[in-house]
């Protein structure tokens, strides 16, 4: 995907006012399986809820 394309789809979609939070693109989780966390406790925007992107630590799969 072209850089000007993608930059287009996310001003659409932050102007179309989904969350007051995150503009509808989600929050970066993370999640430390080593210590009982799992990728369902992720927590995302503070409002919605969404995740854009999980980091995992200390996975034991790949």
């Amino acid at each position: 995907m072209r850089l000007a394309a993608r930059v287009k789809r996310l001003e659409t979609k932050r102007a179309s006012g989904a969350c007051p939070g995150c503009a509808g693109l989600g929050c970066v989780s993370l999640v430390n399986e080593r210590n009982g966390q799992r990728r369902e406790d992720a927590k995302g925007c503070r409002l919605c809820g969404r995740v854009s992107k999980l980091i995992l630590l200390e996975a034991n799969h790949g």
